[in-house]
């Protein structure tokens, strides 16, 4: 790869907590297929990664000595045969590499960076700005994260493939996600930010939207509700007579079917095939119908979940992983030969052929979806025949 990665944010919001949770879980900080690692060369205070430490306060150690490595003449002791490949990582560059007036002298410690690549040296530069750093270093930045507060009181990160020396006004033609701390990598270094994180308000669309996506499916049900009650008014008494013709065509004679049925009932009947699923039961085989099946909808990352993805009807899909829920957030969902495309004509229809009565509302937006008597439900043919009464009540 060997290439300059640049890490921004205002002081708390978890640049360096982000480095070393990329120290910790990316595949280049790994020992090889024989056990090797790359040296790594930081100044990142309390690491308890492998790893070199450097000194970046010129006050302290403008020079390397035998005993210490200073950042300040990296550009002698990295080209050094056993350093090569290695990993560079600098918390608060700009103290190594800062801003300097346009048309001075280029530093020695700058210019070595325009070769860094035939060493095959991989840098990481972490500052609150990209504008403290050295115009030289920016331009040869390859990626460049920046860690922000959004409106919901959450952090996002911003991605870009060339450094932003202005992350707030590029923000638009960044890639944008929400960013979660690691908390797992609190105890592998020392930072003010561990105490520092996150302070920020939420805001009250953080708490209000998840409420407001639950009951949008409750709204459009009992629209549907309404919608048929209001079309079954409507009908005509001819309108009525042919669903009652289908309904007699399609159940036989109540009377006739009793002493059919009585004479072929047995015990087994009555047992349900899944325990505690009581429209399971084998008596009830011919007229049980699977109406509609589980797809993604939409995936929500952040929280105490993680990261969840939901079905049409908002019930959380537990079969989805939580890595493949964070490729959905992150890549989009991908597409779904099975969703038809006219939806309202579905509902208009299905509007007017309403039952009198009552429907139990749902997230999906639909009546109540069971094994027994859905198929009926929808029709607007409340179910007998077989006894009991009819989910819902009369209007």
């Amino acid at each position: 790869m060997a290439e300059i990665c640049l890490i921004t944010g205002t002081p708390g919001s978890g640049k360096t907590l982000k480095m070393v949770s990329m120290m910790a879980n990316d595949e280049m900080f790994k020992p090889d297929e024989n056990g090797v690692r790359r040296k790594v060369f930081t100044n990142i205070k309390g690491l308890k990664i492998p790893h070199t430490h450097i000194e970046t306060d010129a006050k302290k150690l403008p020079k390397s000595t035998d005993e210490q490595l200073s950042a300040h003449d990296m550009y002698e002791w990295i080209k050094k045969p056993e350093n090569v490949g290695a990993i560079v990582i600098v918390d608060e560059a700009q103290d190594v590499w800062p801003a300097r007036s346009a048309g001075s002298k280029i530093p020695e410690n700058v210019q070595w960076l325009n070769t860094h690549r035939h060493q095959g040296i991989d840098i990481f530069v972490l500052t609150q700005g990209p504008k403290l750093l050295d115009q030289n270093l920016r331009t040869l930045v390859k990626r460049h994260y920046h860690i922000a507060a959004n409106k919901m009181g959450l952090r996002t990160l911003l991605e870009w493939k060339v450094c932003a020396d202005d992350p707030v006004k590029m923000a638009s033609s960044a890639f944008s996600s929400i960013y979660t701390l690691d908390k797992k990598v609190y105890d592998l270094y020392e930072s003010a930010e561990i105490h520092t994180v996150n302070k920020v308000k939420r805001s009250k669309w953080f708490y209000a939207l998840p409420v407001i996506i639950l009951l949008i499916p409750l709204f459009v049900g009992l629209s549907y509700k309404m919608l048929g009650s209001y079309g079954k008014k409507q009908e005509e008494p001819a309108a009525q007579e042919s669903a009652a013709t289908e309904q007699q065509a399609v159940l036989p004679d109540k009377t006739e079917g009793e002493s059919v049925n009585n004479g072929n009932l047995t015990a087994d009947m009555f047992v349900p095939t899944l325990p505690e699923k009581p429209e399971s039961k084998p008596i009830y085989n011919g007229v049980r119908q699977v109406r509609t099946f589980e797809y993604i909808a939409g995936c929500i990352e952040g929280g105490r979940t993680g990261c969840t993805c939901y079905s049409h009807q908002g019930t959380a899909l537990k079969e989805v992983t939580e890595l493949m829920c964070k490729d959905y957030v992150k890549n989009g969902l991908p597409f779904n030969p099975y969703k038809e495309e006219s939806q309202g004509q579905e509902v208009q229809q299905s509007a007017q052929q309403h039952s009198d009565r009552a429907q139990v509302a749902t997230l999906g937006g639909k009546p109540q979806q069971n094994l027994m008597y859905d198929n009926w439900e929808e029709r607007g043919k409340p179910f007998e025949g077989i006894g009991g009464g009819v989910v819902g009540s009369a209007n």
